[in-house]
């Protein structure tokens, strides 16, 4: 049910249309085929709005999710860059000004919608990634990252970049001890 509805808002499909496509993700054994329903959905999305994809990653952080304004700090504006600045348009920064593939596309797609990951959130689980993969944007890198942090209720910016520094210096200290 909740996938049903998150696919409803994010591709804005009505109930009508909605349980139509659902009929059509109908397994074998009468189920409904998740993976096959999104594809549906995506399809239909697509073909309605001449191959686009829907305007989650073209929108910013939402405004109760954004930390206090003011803080002229490094750590401040960079927070600020995070949250105001739409997936697509950060990825097509980090391509240095060429268009996101469809493949990355897909990618910022599934973080938002597979993982409920908001657009600032998104942002900084891509540069994370791109800083610590050679430049890479390796999707099970990605995704696994994006589970621990639906599981853990990750949110806002501060919260991922603060999880991330935490696990770096996890890392450094595991590997700064001697083993025995």
């Amino acid at each position: 049910r909740d996938l049903i509805n998150q696919l409803a808002f994010v591709y804005n499909v009505d109930t009508m249309k909605m349980s139509d496509l659902i009929r059509m993700s109908i397994s074998d054994i009468g189920l409904i085929d998740k993976e096959k329903l999104l594809n549906v959905v995506r399809k239909n999305y697509e073909f309605n709005n001449n191959g686009s994809l829907p305007t989650i990653v073209y929108r910013t952080q939402p405004e109760h999710l954004k930390a206090p304004k003011g803080d002229t700090s490094n750590l401040g504006k960079m927070i600020s860059v995070f949250e105001n600045t739409k997936p697509y348009d950060f990825l097509r920064c980090k391509n240095k000004g060429a268009k996101p593939s469809q493949r990355e596309l897909k990618i910022l797609e599934s973080l938002a919608i597979n993982y409920e990951l908001p657009p600032g959130v998104i942002n900084v689980l891509v540069d994370y990634s791109i800083r610590f993969n050679d430049g890479k944007i390796n999707q099970n890198y990605l995704e696994a990252i994006a589970s621990t942090w639906k599981r853990k209720g990750i949110k806002t910016v501060p919260d991922a970049i603060e999880t991330l520094r935490n696990n770096l210096n996890k890392q450094k200290v595991s590997k700064a001890v001697p083993k025995t």
